[in-house]
Formats: structure tokens, sequence, C-alpha cells
């Protein structure tokens, strides 16, 4: 490499054009051969750099190749260098004389006389030339350019020469004593500190290593001449950690690379050898030297230890050389503890050792073998800033504060207003608001005079305040009830003060502090304060701003706060997307400056605002907010609003959140989108779509999802594994899907997860919930044996744990989702063997996770009471009865509940196990402890049923007295027992039954409570009391109650409602008392109220229906009435055939027509052809049915019907219905099969009709008849 600065293509056209130059080539071969053989005396094998590509021969031709091209480059510019245009004082006394003015022609040719060896050959140079070479090099160095530079090194490289000529000379007898000049230490110092500061200044290209190369060649050329010392490699070491190539010639580059540290240390290294084998004198590292080694390696924070080390190598130093002059003093120390101050604040250790160190240097200070170790202000200001950075560090705060009053007691070393700010920060991370406050006021003038404090020495920064606002703002998240407060007290102050001190000036900064801190004080303020006060903190920023107070100017945190108070505290989301709208505005206004410019951060929480905000159209505001997004960022408006996936993660869950029924189709094409985007995914992204596919039961979707994951985990395409959650969602999709094939599917799966678990790509092996998702699937799943199946996968979950995978160990819970199972197929035996099972178990184990619950045994009961077996009310009764011993026993805490009570309860009244209600009473009142209401409605209502009213008033009684006696409310009797009660009145064979049960109406009207008051129910049940009487005045009784509901029910009561059902009942009490024309009468008002309140809300509850019509039907038929019973039923069938299919008449109504008929006046002749043509009617309609033989009449009504149509002769007419049910019966459309007795009565039709071939026709009937009997005795022998 030249040493020139720069080397244009002319230049070197020029060197290579040279004639001396070759001339000089040809010597210096020659002279090459003559000195090769003794070569360089010593190894460089200290240093480890590439080999240098400069040797001898180049740079000796290159110095006079290179004054050529200086004498070419200054002669036709007139500069040798952009560096020569500013000489150093150094030059200002020779800048008149040709030997300081480097520029000056004379003083060049100069130069290229003596270095020119064709004009001065080696060997020849004169005194007065080699003092005029010498002052020449002194001044060239002295002049820091690099023209000088170049000079400098050119006569250096000349002068070497020169005495390396004279000194072989001297060894053949021809050498000149008159000649007494030699190159000393101080001009080879003189060169290394010129090309130093060039080297710094960026004005030489010559490296670190090429210029101890260069200096080694005059080294070792004049071995025994010419000595470096502790200077010279003093300035090399500190030109190779100033800045190397590469490392973007930054000199304060902190990463200084691996070359460079290991270059310098080889040149320490080689000082040290140097100076202990006596090699060259005065090269022994100094203090110098350790500190420019120091503060290298400080430089990089990996190298800290070894800078440790060269620290007590200067130890060491001094105790064994037992002198000072090499010992550490103040900056030697600060090198080291400025590297600490720079470390990762996570490292706990660095304050720790900054501080030992600091304690250090007072114990040197204090036994005063070492001077100038005493710390000063700015060693404390580092210490301090190492324990203010420290994020971990549990005492940061109270050293810091340690080390504060240390220097408050040092009047030499009184703290600066940096080492406060130090403490502030401190404290303000540790949260010791309190202290730093009172540090605060101990600096502050008053309002009115800033000299008026006697410690306001120290000018008040901003860092004060704001660190103090934050320890106050660090307090308020915590919840310090008073942290706020004195945030706002704070914040007013510094508004007083700034009038005499700017520095308390409010900034941004500080009302993004408040911020922050309002927006987590929920615990203080209520969330409307919040919110409010926010708002209005941004309104007094905008006002300040447009006043010109720019230090308060609202930024993206300012407006990113306020939309996350909104989004926390606010009551509507819409709030939050305004506070967005309006960042965004004012971003447009300020100039569209970056400070208030809306971050992909604002967009996300303002997403985050709907997600939280759990609104039914959250999901489509949040994916508006996300489209716009993507229109801003595109459009270029926004370039920085590009959705992340925090945002896509947002959107996804607020899908998952929303009970949309398309939540799972949406949440896969958000996925989808963003892999289409190449937006980074997350696991959760993945996730959520198979989530929302569980929550909709969609078991095909969710593992469609899931395989789509593990594809793109196996592809490559994303680094994050399908964890177990991912599996078990989609189990639990299929568990609620009901699917048949869904247990199959939750075994697939199982077998998938072991699968990708031994292949590694699954960090755990099938878990509970996976094996538990086996199970509810089979209780989803409808099929039949589910219960067994589910308690087969409860089965292989045990044997697993038993085997030692702890994870699969089964919980009460697990039991008991199969015995509820089992108690939903209604399977007793198999519920009781498993919780004998679960209790074998449980003793064995002895562990409270499978000990068997109430609930457990409450399954098991309900299972006997759906099993509708006639030994299921002993069974729960010995059941309950285990249960009881259990609990007396302290064996298992399974005492029994109103739950059980009721299911027992429920057993015993069913009226088809036929069991006396006494014993559910005696029942009830042995548990009357844990008895409900419920359970004591359950035992009147058994009396109620059969009619046992005095039986039904002593338990109301009685649950009065257990009320008052337990002090529960909950057992005192309510409507609905009052209800029971009348029902059991109405069943009862009182004959007063009405006036019974309209006094305890009465009695029920009475009551203060409101939750005691009579319903509609309570009315009809009264109502019916006087329907089944025999009260002489029951029409009129039941009249007058329905005139009170239906004013009741107009005066707005509470649980009285004017329905169809008094209707009903008023026209069942009616037909029931013979007055039919009133029910048909009650008919017509019901249809007249409904079609004049068709648009009458109040009116919705009333309706027409089938039994409407059947009322009025019953009533004709029971006064015998054939043709308005007939009219009612072609109503009926009118109105059913006009579209109203609740109106449809079934079965029942026309067989009650018929049987009117049939029970009309015998003088009537057309009563049994009208009933015939009823029984057509009525099979026609039949054919409308799926199930036909269930809407047939039955062989009794045929044979009535028969019978009167032969009482009149209709003898075609009951042929013709014989051949109907015949072919009814042979096309399986009814079970009414033709025999002997119908035949009989269709002979006697023909044989009373006056029709000529009635006996022909009574003959073929009687010969059928014959046949089929001699046939059905054949098949039966």
């Amino acid at each position: 490499m030249h040493l020139i600065t720069s080397t244009t293509a002319g230049s070197q056209r020029a060197i290579s054009a040279c004639q001396p130059c070759r001339r000089q080539v040809q010597r210096a071969l020659q002279r090459r051969k003559k000195t090769g053989s003794q070569g360089r005396r010593e190894e460089r094998r200290w240093l480890q750099v590439p080999p240098n590509n400069r040797d001898f021969l180049s740079r000796e031709i290159g110095a006079n190749c290179l004054l050529r091209q200086f004498w070419t480059t200054t002669t036709n510019t007139g500069n040798a260098s952009s560096g020569d245009s500013s000489p150093t004082p150094n030059n200002e006394a020779l800048s008149n004389h040709p030997v300081g003015n480097t520029n000056h022609p004379q003083l060049q040719q100069r130069i290229m006389e003596i270095c020119d060896d064709t004009v001065i050959p080696y060997g020849e140079l004169s005194n007065a030339l080699w003092e005029e070479s010498l002052q020449i090099l002194e001044q060239m160095a002295r002049h820091h350019s690099a023209s000088g530079l170049e000079c400098s090194c050119m006569l250096m490289e000349r002068l070497v020469i020169e005495q390396d000529t004279r000194k072989s000379s001297s060894t053949t007898g021809s050498q000149d004593n008159s000649f007494s000049f030699s190159l000393t230490t101080e001009h080879l110092n003189q060169v290394i500190h010129c090309w130093l500061f060039c080297w710094k200044q960026g004005r030489a290209n010559v490296t670190p290593e090429q210029m101890l190369s260069l200096m080694d060649d005059w080294l070792y050329r004049l071995e025994s001449d010419l000595y470096p010392n502790v200077h010279t490699y003093n300035a090399i070491l500190k030109g190779a950690f100033t800045f190397l190539p590469g490392n973007n010639n930054n000199k304060n580059n902190s990463n200084l690379g691996t070359t460079a540290l290991t270059f310098a240390e080889n040149i320490f290294q080689r000082m040290r050898e140097q100076a202990d084998n006596h090699q060259h004198p005065n090269v022994r590292p100094n203090t110098e030297t350790y500190d420019t080694m120091i503060q290298a390696l400080t430089l990089q924070f990996q190298n800290i230890l070894r800078a440790e080390n060269y620290l007590n190598q200067m130890f060491l130093e001094v105790a064994s050389r037992g002198s000072t002059e090499i010992a550490p003093h103040v900056e030697t120390f600060k090198y080291i503890l400025t590297a600490y101050s720079k470390l990762p604040r996570e490292d706990h250790t660095v304050p720790e050792r900054a501080h030992t160190m600091l304690r250090h240097m007072q114990h040197l200070d204090s036994l005063r073998t070492l001077p100038n170790v005493k710390p000063d202000v700015a060693t404390y200001n580092i210490v301090l800033a190492c324990w203010a950075r420290s994020n971990t560090h549990p005492q940061a705060a109270g050293r810091a504060l340690e080390l504060y009053e240390e220097m408050k007691a040092d009047p030499n070393c009184q703290p600066t207003a940096y080492a406060l700010s130090n403490v502030l920060l401190a404290l303000s991370k540790a949260g010791d608001a309190e202290t730093a406050q009172a540090l605060l006021d101990e600096r502050l003038p008053d309002s009115s005079d800033k000299k008026s404090n006697p410690h306001n020495q120290l000018q008040p920064t901003r860092d004060w305040f704001r660190h103090v606002l934050r320890a106050w703002g660090k307090q308020a998240r915590n919840g310090h009830p008073t942290a706020l407060a004195q945030m706002e007290k704070l914040v007013q102050r510094m508004k007083e003060l700034s009038n005499v001190l700017p520095s308390a000036k409010m900034t941004t900064t500080g009302y993004n502090e408040l911020l922050a801190c309002l927006a987590k004080s929920s615990e203080v303020l209520s969330k409307e304060e919040i919110v409010n006060r926010s708002q209005e903190i941004i309104e007094e920023m905008e006002d300040l701003t447009a006043a010109g107070e720019v230090l308060v100017k609202p930024d993206a945190h300012t407006y990113t706060t306020l939309i996350l108070v909104l989004a926390k505290h606010g009551q509507d989301p819409y709030e939050a997307e305004a506070a967005l709208e309006r960042m965004y505005q004012y971003h447009l206004e300020d100039g569209k400056s970056q400070s208030t410019q809306p971050g992909i951060h604002s967009f996300n929480v303002c997403l985050k605002a709907w997600v939280d905000s759990q609104a039914e159209n959250a999901f489509e505001r949040a994916d508006g907010i996300l489209r716009r997004m993507w229109r801003l960022h595109e459009t270029g408006i926004l370039h920085d609003v590009k959705p992340d996936v925090v945002s896509y993660s947002t959107v996804l869950k607020c899908h998952l959140k929303s009970n949309s029924p398309d939540r799972g189709e949406r949440c896969q094409a958000l996925l989808e989108e963003m892999e289409a985007r190449s937006i980074p995914t997350s696991e959760g992204c993945y996730q959520m779509p198979i989530s929302a596919w569980a929550q909709l039961g969609n078991g095909d979707k969710a593992e469609s999802c899931l395989q789509h994951f593990v594809a793109q985990y196996k592809a490559g395409r994303i680094k994050f594994k399908p964890n177990n959650r991912a599996f078990d969602e989609v189990i639990r999709a299929w568990s609620k899907s009901g699917a048949k094939n869904a247990p199959a599917r939750v075994e697939d799966l199982i077998k998938q997860i072991e699968e990708h678990h031994k292949a590694g790509m699954l960090e755990e092996p099938p878990s509970r919930f996976s094996y538990l998702g086996l199970l509810y699937s089979w209780a989803s799943s409808g099929e039949p044996w589910a219960g067994e199946n589910a308690e087969k996968a409860l089965r292989y979950m045990e044997s697993k744990s038993s085997d030692g995978n702890k994870s699969l160990a089964l919980r009460s819970s697990d039991y008991n989702a199969v015995l509820q199972l089992y108690a939903k197929e209604g399977r007793g035996m198999k519920a009781e063997e498993l919780l004998n099972h679960m209790l074998d178990v449980f003793y064995g184990q002895e562990s409270l996770d499978v000990e068997p619950t109430t609930t457990s045994f409450n399954a098991v009961l309900l299972a006997w009471a759906n099993t509708k077996d006639v030994n299921a009310s002993k069974r729960v009764e010995g059941i309950l009865k285990q249960m009881d011993e259990l609990c007396k026993s302290s064996v298992l805490r399974v005492a029994p509940d109103a739950k059980s009570l009721g299911v027992v309860l429920t057993c015993l009244t069913d009226q088809d196990q036929r069991v006396n209600p006494r014993d559910a009473e005696t029942l009830l009142q042995r548990h009357a402890g844990v008895a409900s209401q419920s359970n004591w409605h359950t035992v009147i209502h058994s009396h109620a049923v059969l009619g046992n009213a005095s039986q039904a008033k002593r338990l109301m009684q009685s649950m009065y007295k257990e009320s008052e006696v337990k002090g529960k409310r909950s057992l005192r009797p309510n409507t609905t027992t009052y209800n029971l009660v009348l029902r059991a009145i109405g069943n009862s064979e009182d004959e007063d039954k009405g006036k019974r049960g309209e006094a305890l109406l009465m009695e029920l009207d009475n009551q203060v409570e409101k939750e005691y008051k009579p319903n509609t129910v309570s009315f009809l049940l009264t109502m019916a009391c006087y329907k089944k009487s025999n009260h002489p005045q029951a029409i009129q009784c039941v009249e007058a109650l329905r005139n009170e509901v239906q004013q009741r029910a107009a005066a707005g009561e509470e649980g009285i409602e004017y329905s169809s059902s008094i209707y009903h009942e008023m026209m069942s009490t009616y037909a029931s008392h013979g007055a039919p024309e009133k029910a048909e009468e009650m008919l017509d008002e019901l249809c007249q109220t409904v079609l004049d309140g068709a648009t009458d809300n109040n009116q919705s509850n009333l309706e027409v229906n089938s039994r409407s019509m059947n009322m009025v039907l019953s009533a004709w038929a029971r006064a015998n009435n054939p043709e308005r019973a007939e009219a009612i039923l072609k109503c009926m069938i009118d109105y059913r055939d006009r579209g109203l299919s609740g109106m449809a008449p079934i079965a029942m109504n026309y067989m009650r027509v018929i049987e009117c008929w049939n029970r009309s006046s015998s003088s009537n002749p057309l009563a049994g052809e009208r009933a015939d043509d009823l029984l057509k009617l009525m099979e026609h309609d039949a054919q409308r049915k799926s199930k036909t033989h269930m809407f047939l009449a039955n062989k009794g009504l045929y044979l009535a019907v028969m019978k009167r149509l032969a009482q009149f002769g209709s003898g075609e007419r009951a042929e013709e219905l014989l051949r109907r049910v015949q072919s009814l019966f042979e096309d399986e459309k009814s079970n009414t099969a033709i025999d002997q007795f119908l035949y009989r009565e269709a002979i006697l039709a023909w044989k009373n009709s006056t029709s000529p071939n009635a006996a022909a026709r009574s003959e073929v009937l009687e010969q059928e008849l014959l046949q089929r009997f001699f046939s059905s005795q054949r098949s039966s022998n």
C-alpha cells in the first residue's frame, strides 16, 4: 500500500515511466542479493497479522516514486494534499522559509535531491546534508499533514539506509570518521506521532500493522543504533484502537474487531518481553499503556473482564516493582466504571461490581499508597448511573440514595444535577415516590422567588420532574390510594414554578405519564372520572399547543394512551374509535408530522377496545378497522399501519368471542388472508379457527383446520409446532357435535397425538382432556350403549394411570360424567355397578381426587328413577339409606341434598309404582333438614293426584312451621303450593269442593307478600272445583270467577292473564253442567274476541284451537244433540281444509259424534246412515295420517254403527261397511278384523230390509260366515 493518501491514474503512469526508478530497482535487487542472506535478525512471531505485502524492496523503490509523484501533483495543483491547507501552529515559524513550507518549490526540490540516490548516492551524505535532513524531518513530522507524513517517512527511510550504509562501510575500514550524526528514538517518535495524528484525522491510509512493519524495518536495519521506547509503542497502540478499515471509519466505534484487539495485545506482550529480556530500554508498559489497553477493551462489553485483568496487572506491577509510576489513577477506574454503566440493565451484578470498585478506590485513597485514586464527582456519577440503570436489583434505590448522601457529606464532592437525576431515576424504578418527592422538594425554589431555597445551587432539570412523575405513576398503577392525587399536585406545582423555572414546564412526556397513570387508576377513580379527566388532559395539551407551547404538543403516544383509556374504562367502544379518528385528523392538521402519526399500536389498541366490549357487532367493527388499515397502508397515507400478527390475532379473538353462527368461516378466512398476504402468523392464529369450530360443534371443519396447521409446519412454512391444545380443541368439537361417527374420529385423533408425540412434533402424549373428549363424544352421540362405551374409555384411562401415567389420573368428575350418561339412559344397574367400582378405587387409593360425591350418588338415583323398573323405588330408598350411613360414619362426604331427596320422592310418588304417598311423606319428614320447597311440592302433588285434600292442606301448614322454625323463607308455601292444594280439592270427593276451593283462593289473595298472590292457574283450578262439584249455582260461580280474572287482567295485575284457558274452562263447565248452548256462545265470543283483537297486543294470548272446538262438541254430545255436534265437527274440518292445521279434528272428535248418533232416538231412521257417513269421513282422513290404524275407529264403534243400520234395515249400507272394514284390515291400515258379530248384524240388516234381493244377500253373507267359521276351525286343528 502506498504511503500517499490518494494516487491518481496519471501519477501511476508517471511512476511506471520513471527511468530513475528502473535504475533504482536494479541497484536494490543487487543490494538485496548481498544482504538477503542475513535476513531479518528477529522473527515477528509475536504478531499474528497477515503478512505485509510491502517488502523492503517495494518500500525502497516506493520512496523515490512517491517523491516524484509528490513533485508532479504539487507542480500541477500547487497543493500536495487536502490536509496541507490548514498548517498547525508548529509550522508558523517556518511558513516563510523553504524548510517550513511544504508547498515551496525549493523545499520539494531539496527533498527530491536528498532522497534520490542517483543524485546523492548512499553513504555520501555530508554532515551538513545530514543535519539539514534531520531538520526537515523534524519540521515535516510536526506539520501533521498527509504530505508531511509522506516526506517524513521518505526522509526517515533515506536516513536509515544512509546510516546503515555508513555502518556497513565501517566494517571494511572505509568509514568517514568526521561523520558524527545518527538517528535517535526522538526522531523515530516524531514520525510515529505524525502518523498517529494523520491516522486519527483520516489523512493517511497506512494502517497500524503497516506502520509497525515499516518501523520494524528501520529498527532491524539499525539494530544496535536505533531503539524504540514506551512512547513509540503507545502511539501505535492508540492508532490500533482509533478505528480499523471495515468499522465505518468511526473512531468511537465500540465494536472493535478481534484483529485489532489481538494486534494490540501482541504489542503489549512484545513490550513486556523486550523489557524483561533487556532487549530495548524504556519499553516496559507504563500507566499510559495500561490506560490505552483498558480503555480499548472497555469499548466492547464482552471484554470488560479482560480490562479488569489489566487493572489487576497494574497492581501486581506496583507491588513487584515498588514504584508508583505504573500505578492506576482515577481515569483508569473510570474507563471500567463507564463500561459497567453501559452493560444491559437486566444484569443485577453490574451495579454491585461498580459499587465494589468505588469502595476499593476509597480504600486505596485511605491507605495513601497510591496517588490520585480518590473518587471524584464524575466517579460517583458513573456508579450512580449503574444503580439507576438497573432493572432487577432489589436494593438499587437504597444504594443510590446512600451514595448521594455520601456526596452531600463531602464538601469536595458535592452532587451535581446529573447525580440527583440518577438517584431520582432509581427511586422511580423502585416506586419510592415519597422519597423522590422529598429530594425534589429539597431542591425546588418557591414559585415567587427562585433563590428562596438554600439548596437551589443545582439547577433543576426536566429529568428530575419526569422521574418523580414516573415514580408516582408506578405507585398509582400498583394501587396506591393517594398516588394519583400526589401526581396531580406535582403537575400543578410544576405549572406554578414554570414562570421562574423553565425546566419545570410540563412536557408531552409528563402529560403522557399522567395519562398512563389514569389508565390504571380504576381502584381510585370511577371509570367515568378516568375517561373525563383523560379527555380534559388531551384538550389542555391541544389548547397549549395552539397557544405556541410546543413542549406539550400531543404525540402519537398521547392519543394512543387516550384510546387505551377509552378501551379499558369507556362504556362505548365507538368512543375509542372516535379517538383514533381524532388522532388521525390532528396528524393531518399538524402537517403529517412523524411525532403525531398514528402507528400500528394505536390501531391495535382500538381493535382491543372492540374485543373487550363484547358488543354484538364487535366483530364487524373490528373487521372494518382492519380493512381501513390495509387501505391506509396500500395507498401510502399511513405506510406504517400495515396490519401485523397482533392486528389479525385481535380480530380473530373478536370473531371467536362473538355469537355469530358463521364465526368459524370468518376466523378461517382471516387465517387464509394472513397466509396469502405473507403476514407472520402465531400459534394463536391457527388455534382460534379451530376453537371457533369447536364452539359450534363442527368436528369436520375443526379437524380440517388442524390438518392444515400440521401441513404448514411439516412444509416448513411456520416455525412453531402444533400443540396438544389444538388437538384437544378438535376432540372437543367432535364431542359436542353429536355425530354418530364422533367417537371414531376422537379415537383416530388420539392415535394421531400418540404418533406425533413419538415423532417429536408434540411435546406431550394424549392428555386426560383427550380421553375425556372420547368419553363425552359417546355421551353426545346418541348411540345405543353409549354409556358402556364411555365407561370403556374411563377404564382405559384408569389402566394407563395405574401403569404410571399420572397425567391421566381420574377424578370424581370423570366418573360422574359416565354416571350421568347412565342416568340419561335409565340404566340403574350399570350406574350402581360403576359407583361401587368408584368406591373400591377410592378405598384403594385413598385419594380425594376420586372420592364419590353427592353428585355421584344423585346420578345413580336418577338412573334408577328413569328405569321404570318395578323395583326402582326400593333401589332408590336403599341408595339414599346408604348415603345416610356413609355420611354418619364420616367415611364419605355424601350427605343427601334436596336433589337426592327430590329424585327419591319422585320415584316413590310415581303412580305407576302404586306406592302410598304416606311413604314419601315419611321420607320427607326424615330428611326435613335438607328438604327444599320443591320436595314438599312433590309430596303434596302426590296427594293432589289422589284427591287427598286434607293431607295436602296439612302438608302446606307444615311448610309454614318448618320455615318459621328453621328461619328459611324459601320453605314458605307460595302460589304453587296453594295451586297444588286447589288441585287436591278439585280431585277430592267433597261435594262442597267449589266453596272450599274459593275459600282457599281468597286466603291466598289476602297474603301480604307479592310472591304469594293468586295467578291465572289459581283461578282456573278454583273454576275446576266448581265444575266438578254438584253445586246448584256452579255455572254462576264460574262466571263470577271469570269476570274477576278479566277485571284483574285489564288492571294489569301481575300473574293474571285472561287467556284462552279461561274460555276453555268455561266451556268445559258448561258442558259438564248440561249447558251446551252457553258453551257454543262462549266459543263464538272467543272467536269474535280473537278477530277483534288481531291487531291488539293485549289480546295476543287468545287463540281458537281444536281444544276450543272440542269443548263445545263434547257439550253437544253430552246433551245427545248429534246434529249440533256434527256441525261443530264439520266446522273443524272446514278450518283444517283452509290451512289451519291446529283446528284439525282428531279421532276422538269423530267417535263422540258417531256415538252421539248411535245414542239418538230409535225413531230416527237416518241415525245409522249419518253415523256411517262420519265413519267414511273418518276413514278418509285417516289416509292423511302417518299412523293410519291409530286414527281409525275401533271394533266397538263399528259394531254400534252396524247395529243402528240393522235396526232400520239398511242392508246395503251395512254390507258396504262390512266390506270396508275387511279391506282396511287386509291392507294393514286397521287393527279391526271382521268377526261373526259384524256378520250377524249385517245379515240382520238385510233381513230387516224391504229390498227385493234382501233374502239373497242375507243368504250370501250367511254362507260367507259359515265358510270363515270352518276355515278357522281347520287352521286351528
